[in-house]
C-alpha cells in the first residue's frame, strides 16, 4: 500500500498536463499510472524518444505498433459489416503522441450548447479566459504547455485547396486555431521547430521528482469505493506485481474514451444487470457508463492528378538530411508535414446552397454558429498512404459530419481484466446521418470543381465520376468510410 494526495489514471494529453501542474504547484504527492512504455527507463524517460513520436510525417507508422492500443470496432452494420481500426496512444502523452497534431479548439457555440444543456460553467464567456491565451499568448497562459504553429512549407496542392475554398466565399483566418463556420486554412499544429509537441514530453523533462511517482507499463485492475468516493486504486506493475495505491485527496480518471469506461465497468461501476451477467461485483449501479459513444466518420474523395507528386511514401536521404539539419533560413521539408495539412469547416450541406450564407440568407461567419462539416485535405491517396504501393500523384478531401446523430457503446465482454472491451460506435445507425454525409460529399465535389483544384485533376478515383445517384454514393460510403480518430 502506498499513499498519495493525488492519483492520476492515464498518462495521455490530460493526465500528463495535470500531473505536471500539480507537482509544479506543490499540491502534495502525485502518482501517475500509464499502461504504455513498459520497458522505458523512468529516470531517463525522454532520453531516447521513439522517432515516430517526434518526426511529424512518421505518425501513421505508430498505428498498430507497441505505441498503439490497436483497438478495433465490432462489425458495423452501417458499413457493410466492416471492423474499423481505432488507434489510441499507449505511451506517455497518449494519443497526443501519435495523432496528426492538429490543434483546433471547439467552436464558441459548442461551449454555449453544453452550458444550455445543463453543464454549468462551460459557456464560452467563462472558458475564453483559459483557452484564448493558449493560441494568442502561450507564455501568459497558466494552462499552456505546448507550442503551436502552422506548417512552414505546405504542399502546393494544400494551398490550391485553400484557394478553392476561398473562391466559394470561405474566410481564411490568419491564425486558424478555433472552429468557425465557413472557414478554411492551414491547420495550426502542436509543433516546434519541425518536431511534434505533446504533454508527455514536458512531464518527462521534470523527472525525477520526490513528490511524483510515475508507474509505466501498469494496468488498472479495479477501483475500490469507500462510501461515495474512490479510496484505492489496484494495479499491476510492469513486473507483474499487484500494488494498491490510496488517495487522501483525489483520484482523477482520464484514461480516454475507451479506457475510462472500461476501468469503471471492470471495477463494478456501471449498469448492474450487465455486470451481474459477467460475474463482476457491483459497487455502484450507474447505467450510463459506456453509453452514448460518439465518433466522427470520415469519407475521402480521392483525385488523381496530372501535375506532379504529393507527399512521398518513402523519404529520400536528402529529405532526412534536410529535416535533421535545415540550411539557414530553410524549413524542415516534407518530414515536418502532418499530412492533413489544410482543412475547411462549413455549414452548407449541399452544393446548390450559397456558401457563406445560411438557409435564411444570413451571413454565417459569426462565432455563434457551429460548423456542420469538416474537411481534412491531404496531398496523398487517403486510403493507401503511407504504403509504398500508394499512388504518388493523388490528393484527398476527407469529409466528416461534425455532429453525427448515431450513438454506440463500450461494453465489457469478460470479467478478465486483460480482455479488450467491445467497441460499437454504431456508425450510420441514425437515419439522418446518411443524407447529411451524401450532401457533404457532393459539396466536396463542388470544391474540387473550383479552378485552382480542377486544373490539377486527371480523374476522380473515389467515389468516381460514375457514382452520381444517392444509392451508388451510399454504397461507396459504406465500403470506404473510416474513423477520423475522434
Amino acid at each position: 500500500m502506498r499513499d498519495y494526495d493525488y492519483i492520476i489514471i492515464g498518462g495521455g494529453s490530460a493526465g500528463c498536463l495535470l500531473a505536471r501542474r500539480l507537482v509544479q504547484a506543490n499540491c502534495g504527492t502525485v502518482a501517475l499510472i500509464e499502461a504504455g512504455d513498459a520497458t522505458a527507463n523512468t529516470e531517463a524517460a525522454n532520453a531516447r524518444a521513439d522517432v515516430r513520436t517526434v518526426v511529424p510525417a512518421y505518425y501513421p507508422k505508430t498505428f498498430g505498433s507497441h505505441l498503439d492500443w490497436a483497438f478495433s470496432t465490432e462489425p458495423q452494420a452501417g458499413l457493410n459489416g466492416r471492423r474499423i481500426a481505432w488507434p489510441r496512444g499507449k505511451t506517455l502523452g497518449g494519443s497526443g503522441a501519435i495523432n496528426a497534431m492538429i490543434y483546433l479548439q471547439a467552436a464558441a457555440s459548442d461551449f454555449d450548447r453544453w452550458s444550455l444543456a445543463g453543464c454549468r460553467g462551460w459557456d464560452w464567456r467563462t472558458m475564453e479566459q483559459f483557452l484564448l491565451p493558449i493560441a494568442t499568448a502561450p507564455s501568459q497562459c497558466p494552462l499552456a504547455d505546448l507550442q503551436i504553429a502552422s506548417l512552414a512549407e505546405p504542399h502546393p496542392w494544400s494551398l490550391a485547396f485553400i484557394h478553392a475554398c476561398t473562391s466559394l466565399g470561405m474566410q481564411q483566418p490568419a491564425n486558424w486555431w478555433q472552429a468557425r463556420a465557413n472557414t478554411c486554412g492551414l491547420y495550426t499544429l502542436t509543433q516546434c521547430a519541425g518536431r511534434r509537441q505533446h504533454t508527455g514530453q514536458q512531464l518527462a523533462e521534470m523527472l525525477p521528482n520526490t513528490n511524483f511517482d510515475l508507474f509505466r507499463g501498469s494496468t488498472i485492475r479495479n477501483l475500490k469505493l469507500q462510501g461515495d468516493r474512490v479510496e484505492k486504486v489496484c494495479l499491476m506493475d510492469r513486473s507483474g506485481h499487484s500494488i494498491e495505491l490510496r488517495a487522501s485527496g483525489e483520484v482523477i480518471l482520464c484514461a480516454g474514451t475507451i479506457g475510462s469506461p472500461t476501468i469503471l465497468l471492470r471495477s463494478g461501476i456501471g449498469p448492474a444487470a450487465a455486470l451481474h451477467q459477467l460475474g463482476v461485483g457491483v459497487q455502484l449501479d450507474l447505467p450510463g457508463v459506456g453509453e452514448n459513444l460518439q465518433d466522427h466518420l470520415v469519407y475521402p474523395l480521392i483525385y488523381r492528378t496530372h501535375a506532379g507528386h504529393g507527399l512521398p511514401a518513402k523519404f529520400s536521404v536528402a529529405d532526412r538530411r534536410r529535416y535533421r539539419q535545415p540550411a539557414p533560413g530553410a524549413t524542415h521539408g516534407p518530414l515536418a508535414s502532418n499530412i492533413a495539412e489544410a482543412g475547411a469547416m462549413f455549414i452548407t450541406s449541399h452544393a446548390r446552397l450559397q456558401p457563406g450564407v445560411s438557409n435564411a440568407g444570413e451571413p454565417v461567419h459569426s462565432a455563434s454558429v457551429s460548423p456542420e462539416f469538416q474537411i481534412h485535405f491531404t496531398p496523398t491517396h487517403y486510403l493507401k498512404y503511407p504504403s509504398r504501393t500508394a499512388p504518388p500523384d493523388c490528393f484527398s478531401l476527407a469529409v466528416t459530419d461534425l455532429h453525427p446523430r448515431s450513438r454506440g457503446r463500450v461494453q465489457l465482454v469478460s470479467s478478465n481484466p486483460d480482455a479488450s472491451p467491445r467497441i460499437d460506435p454504431g456508425y450510420l445507425n441514425h437515419t439522418e446521418d446518411i443524407p447529411r454525409m451524401l450532401d457533404a460529399i457532393e459539396y466536396c465535389r463542388h470544391i474540387a470543381n473550383q479552378t485552382s483544384l480542377s486544373i490539377l485533376i486527371a480523374d476522380e478515383i473515389l467515389p468516381s465520376r460514375k457514382r452520381i445517384t444517392a444509392a451508388s454514393l451510399l454504397r461507396s460510403l459504406q465500403m470506404f468510410a473510416q474513423s477520423i480518430y475522434h
